[in-house]
C-alpha cells in the first residue's frame, strides 16, 4: 500500500525552518556586537536570515515584545519590520504573553496566578502545589513569561496575530501560531487559532542522538484531540540541547546527529531547523546555529515555508487511499500532501496507467512517488521496473506542478527558494532549450544535454519565489519554431 509521506517532496528531503521569538529584546554578547548594544533579533536577522536568502524561515515574535503597552520598544519594532521585509521570511506569532503551563489557563484564575507568582520564584521548580497537590505550574516559575495584564485567550490567539501584522509589508499575513511553553495547548486555544485562519505548530521535540538513542524519541507528525489537531515541529530546538539555556551553549550543533539518523537507514523526519531568537545572545550558540544552516545550504533539500509543511502534515491526517486493482491506487482528500511512499523500491511506476504523477525516486530502498498538485485524485499504478513511457521528475529543489508534454518537449510550473535545480529522467536524447517565464514574460533561458541514461539535469538561475512557467524543448525544434 502507498503511505502518505511528509518527509519528502519532489524527490528530495523537505526542509523548513522556524524561529520562536523568545529573546527578541535580549542584548547580544557576541564579540562582534559588544561595542554597540544590539538586539538578539537583529543579530539573527543579519547572520542567520539575510545571509541565507535561499533558505525560507518563519519568524514568530511574542506580541508583548513589540507592544509598548506591554514591554515593546521602538528598536524591537524596527527589528520586526526589517525581518519581515525579507522575501524568504514568513510571518507567524508566538502568542501575546507566552504561556508556559497551558493547562493552567484552561480555567483561568487571575487571583491564583498572582498568588503563585508572588509565592513562587526560582525556588519553586521542585515544589508541590497548594496543599501538597499537583503543581499547577508544572515546574515553571510562573504561568507565563509576561503577566502585566490579565490573561485573555482571544488576545493570545487572535490579538497577537493582529498586532504582529502591523509590522508586515503589503502582501504578507500572519500564517501560524507557534505554541509556547510546554507546547500543550488545550482544545479551545487550537479552535480559536483555527477560526482565525491560523495554522499551528510546535511540540514533539524529536531527537535521535547519543543522549536520546531510541526511535521512541521521534515524535509523531502531530496529535488529534477533542476535535482539533496540533502539528508537531519535526525536530527539537536549542533549548533541549542547552539544558534549558543554562549551559552547553554550543549544544545545538548536535542537531546534525538527529538529522542524519532520521534520514538513513529510514527517512523518518523532514530537515527542520527550529530555534529561538536568543541564539543570537551568545557566540557558541550563534556558531552552532550557523553550522546547522551551512549544513542545510550544502544538503540536497527542497525548501518550503513552515506553513507549507503544516498543510502537508494536515494532508497526512486527511488522506485516504483507495485500491483500484492489484497494483494501482487512487489518492483522495490529500490536501497539500504530494508524496506517497512504497516500502521496497524493486518496482517502478507505470506511467501509462498512472494519472497525476510527476515522477518517482528510490531513497533508502523505498519508492517515493511525487504527485502533481493539480491532480485532485491522482492514480498511482506500479509495474516491474522498466523504462518509463514519458519524461518523469526524479528530484528537484523547487516544488513542481502542472506537468504536460508536447511535441519535442514538456513543460511545468515550479516555485521555490534558491536556484531551481531539476533532474528529469527518460528524456529523449538531445540538446534542450529551457525557457522560464512569468506571466508570459521571459525571465531566463539556458540549455542542457541528456546524459547516456536519458537524464536531463539543469538549474534555473532565476528568482522562483513567485513561481515560473518552464518549457523544455529540443533545440532543433525550438530553433525551427523561432525561424518560423
Amino acid at each position: 500500500m502507498p503511505k502518505p509521506d511528509v518527509t519528502t517532496i519532489v524527490g528530495r528531503r523537505l526542509y523548513y525552518s522556524h524561529i520562536d521569538g523568545d529573546g527578541w529584546r535580549s542584548l547580544s554578547t557576541v564579540e562582534a556586537y559588544r561595542d554597540h548594544p544590539t538586539l538578539s533579533a537583529d543579530v539573527i536577522f543579519e547572520r542567520a536570515i539575510a545571509a541565507y536568502p535561499e533558505l525560507p524561515v518563519t519568524v514568530a515574535p511574542i506580541a508583548a515584545d513589540l507592544d509598548p503597552a506591554w514591554l515593546g520598544t521602538a528598536p524591537a519594532q524596527a527589528a520586526a519590520r526589517r525581518i519581515f521585509a525579507a522575501a524568504q521570511v514568513e510571518a507567524a506569532h508566538h502568542t501575546y504573553s507566552h504561556p508556559f503551563a497551558w493547562g493552567f489557563f484552561q480555567h483561568y484564575d487571575a487571583k491564583l496566578e498572582a498568588e503563585l507568582s508572588i509565592a513562587g520564584g526560582y525556588g519553586r521548580r521542585q515544589k508541590r502545589g497548594p496543599a501538597g497537590g499537583e503543581d499547577p505550574l508544572l515546574g515553571y516559575d510562573s504561568a507565563r513569561a509576561y503577566s502585566l495584564h490579565p490573561f485573555d485567550l482571544a488576545g493570545e490567539m487572535v490579538g497577537a496575530g493582529a498586532y504582529v501584522a502591523r509590522f508586515l509589508p503589503p502582501g504578507k499575513r500572519v500564517e501560524l501560531v507557534q505554541w509556547s511553553g510546554n507546547t500543550k495547548p488545550f482544545a479551545e486555544a487550537v479552535r480559536l487559532a483555527d477560526r482565525a485562519g491560523l495554522l499551528n505548530i510546535n511540540g514533539g521535540d524529536s531527537r535521535l542522538d547519543p543522549e536520546y538513542p531510541s526511535v521512541a524519541n521521534v515524535a509523531a507528525v502531530g496529535v488529534e484531540f477533542e476535535g482539533v489537531r496540533q502539528i508537531y515541529a519535526s525536530t527539537s530546538n536549542e533549548n533541549t540541547y542547552t539544558d534549558l539555556w543554562s549551559r552547553r551553549f554550543f549544544g545545538f550543533s548536535f542537531l546534525d546527529e538527529t538529522l542524519r539518523r532520521t534520514d538513513a537507514p529510514r527517512r523518518l523526519l523532514p530537515h527542520n531547523v527550529y530555534y529561538h531568537m536568543y541564539s543570537g545572545e551568545k557566540t557558541a550558540a550563534l556558531n552552532a546555529l550557523l553550522q546547522n544552516l551551512e549544513a542545510a545550504r550544502a544538503a540536497e533539500i527542497a525548501p518550503v515555508r513552515t506553513s507549507d509543511y503544516v498543510r502537508i502534515a494536515n494532508g497526512f491526517f486527511e488522506a485516504r487511499i483507495e485500491r483500484l486493482g492489484p497494483a494501482s491506487w487512487r489518492v483522495l482528500n490529500r490536501g497539500a500532501l504530494q508524496t506517497v511512499r512504497f516500502a521496497g523500491g524493486d518496482r517502478g511506476i507505470d506511467y501509462v496507467r498512472s494519472r497525476g504523477v510527476l515522477g518517482h525516486r528510490v531513497v533508502n530502498g523505498d519508492l517515493y512517488v511525487a504527485l502533481d498538485p493539480e491532480a485532485e485524485a491522482p492514480t498511482v499504478a506500479l509495474a516491474p521496473a522498466a523504462p518509463a513511457s514519458r519524461p518523469y521528475l526524479a528530484h528537484a529543489r523547487w516544488p513542481t506542478e502542472a506537468f504536460r508534454t508536447f511535441e519535442g518537449g514538456f513543460g511545468f510550473r515550479a516555485a521555490g527558494f534558491g536556484a531551481g535545480a531539476f533532474q528529469w529522467r527518460a528524456v529523449k536524447d538531445g540538446v534542450y532549450r529551457i525557457e522560464a517565464s512569468r506571466n508570459g514574460a521571459p525571465v531566463w533561458h539556458g540549455e542542457a544535454r541528456t546524459d547516456a541514461d536519458g537524464g536531463l539535469a539543469f538549474v534555473v538561475e532565476a528568482d522562483g519565489i513567485d513561481g515560473l512557467d518552464i518549457r523544455v524543448i529540443r533545440r532543433d525544434l525550438a530553433q525551427a519554431g523561432r525561424d518560423r
